[in-house]
């Protein structure tokens, strides 16, 4: 009985000596060694994801992997190491389990491991080193950073605006030098950071980056004391935190900075030229403390991420103020117009009420109609043969891509009946249709998650769409749940509304 094989390979950006090809090359050969069969459309490859910031799900060809396992369409799964499958422990073991509950086999070559003469111990163990030395590398990284922050080199990642990296060192960067020192002098003469902003867009002073200036640039810039001539490093730490979908089951992982002792600070004085005194520096600090409000929690509007601004494609954010007669009321309005001046967007405004009657009402008209609508209902079962012909043509192009390294690995062999510029020029040419193939493989897998999840989501719509017209108060937080998922977004122009929907409506214009 013919035995079929899966293999998957991945390679993070930080190690760019192991590739997939290689990977690929030698789980191949060990297959072909055991007589076994691996089809092209059973080779699976993530590039460019690293698996300690990358949760499985968020791997577009480890996810189909899990997938086909789960129809039965290979009975062994092939990795080069423990450590391509996972540098995270629960992950892996997870991985691990979910794919012996559907009776599979896993060798990965690095560990000689097999899980079907290895115990399971062996395996965690194996886990466990692979989180162990990716935690280790980290460490190794960070204690040579330190060391280079100790000498005066700059390791914080992207320079300051002001300054530009020369040997390692910040030195002073002419044109944006006297910039920074004037944000610094508008601020300590009173003025606000709504006010420096909207001055220097008006004036057409572009960032580095070529974009307007905004709140959060001009807000890290008066805090950031690497002006005074200060490099600052080790700071705060990282962290890496598991999200858990309670609706698809699904875990993302997110980094969050955490804030370390300030004896483990490196400072170094006087490592650069300052832009700013250490005493005008701590006068902003003091400024900026004093204007400090303690806000209240934000509430939960339920348009809020929701509405944008047709003009600049920002987002709509809740004001409020008093009408003629004392009043207090509620409206959007464009938050690039707000923080960063009517230079960049003049700016759209609706009363809240208003905004949100008008997209509850509507949204009801749009439910009622399809409630018993089965031709409506009808469509989304059609949306798993969508999937199904994606998942098709992703394996013909792993197929493609497949065929195109080999012709490399043919063309290596007989590069002697060749002339140095043709073996070159056609080596190129086929490298470069591998990157093609490979870029609409990537947009295949996009589309493939999004129509791949759209059936679970539909149906948590449907069995939530009876609670929409029991909704009494509109700034409920209910209300800003199901808007969510119902609404994709909606577009605010002066006199017109556009409302997108996210399951399959037709946009309204109102």
């Amino acid at each position: 009985m013919m035995v079929y094989c899966a293999i998957y390979a991945r390679v993070s950006t930080d190690k760019q000596g192991d590739s997939v090809e290689h990977q690929v090359s030698l789980l191949s050969e060990f297959a072909k060694g055991r007589g076994w069969e691996v089809r092209e459309d059973s080779i699976y490859e993530d590039e460019g994801l690293s698996a300690t910031s990358k949760a499985l799900w968020e791997r577009p060809s480890m996810y189909r992997l899990l997938k086909d396992a789960e129809r039965g369409h290979f009975q062994v799964v092939l990795f080069k190491g423990i450590s391509r499958l996972a540098r995270d422990e629960e992950e892996a073991i997870g991985t691990a389990n979910r794919l012996k509950s559907k009776g599979l086999r896993m060798i990965s070559l690095e560990e000689n491991y097999d899980s079907q003469t290895t115990p399971d111990m062996i395996f965690t163990l194996h886990a466990s080193m692979a989180k162990y030395e990716a935690e280790k590398l980290s460490v190794r990284v960070r204690l040579g950073n330190i060391e280079k922050a100790k000498r005066g080199r700059w390791t914080s990642g992207t320079c300051p605006i002001g300054y530009r990296i020369r040997e390692g060192r910040l030195e002073r960067d002419p044109e944006y030098a006297p910039v920074v020192r004037r944000i610094f002098d508008m601020y300590l003469e009173g003025k606000g950071i709504h006010t420096i902003i909207k001055t220097l867009n008006r004036e057409e002073i572009p960032t580095p980056r070529g974009v307007p200036w905004g709140h959060s640039t001009i807000s890290r810039m008066l805090k950031n004391e690497a002006y005074t001539g200060t490099l600052l490093y080790n700071k705060t730490g990282e962290r890496v935190i598991r999200e858990y979908d309670d609706e698809t089951g699904r875990v993302k992982k997110k980094r969050t900075a955490v804030p370390k002792k300030k004896t483990e600070w490196v400072v170094v004085e006087n490592a650069h030229e300052e832009i700013v005194s250490k005493e005008e520096f701590n006068k902003v600090q003091g400024i900026i403390r004093h204007r400090a409000v303690k806000r209240s929690p934000n509430k939960q509007y339920p348009l809020s991420g929701l509405a944008k601004c047709a003009m600049c494609g920002g987002t709509l954010v809740a004001c409020k103020k008093k009408n003629n007669y004392g009043k207090l009321y509620y409206y959007y309005r464009c938050f690039t117009y707000h923080s960063q001046g009517k230079a960049v967007c003049e700016g759209v405004s609706i009363v809240m009420h208003k905004l949100n009657t008008i997209v509850q009402y509507k949204l009801q008209q749009q439910l009622s109609a399809i409630r018993n609508d089965f031709d409506f209902w009808q469509q989304y079962k059609e949306n798993d043969l969508l999937t199904v012909t994606i998942e098709k043509q992703i394996k013909e192009m792993e197929g493609k891509i497949r065929r195109k390294q080999k012709d490399i690995a043919d063309l290596f062999n007989q590069r002697r009946f060749f002339d140095e510029d043709t073996y070159r020029k056609i080596l190129e040419d086929k490298k470069n249709g591998i990157m093609q193939l490979r870029e609409r493989r990537g947009n295949l897998e996009d589309t493939w998650v999004q129509t791949s999840t759209g059936g679970a989501k539909l149906q948590k719509i449907h069995d939530t769409m009876d609670q929409f017209f029991l909704i009494k108060e509109i700034r409920s937080e209910q209300t800003r749940d199901l808007f969510e998922r119902f609404l994709d977004s909606v577009i605010v122009d002066k006199d017109s509304i556009e409302i997108n929907y996210s399951v399959g409506f037709r946009p309204l214009n109102i």
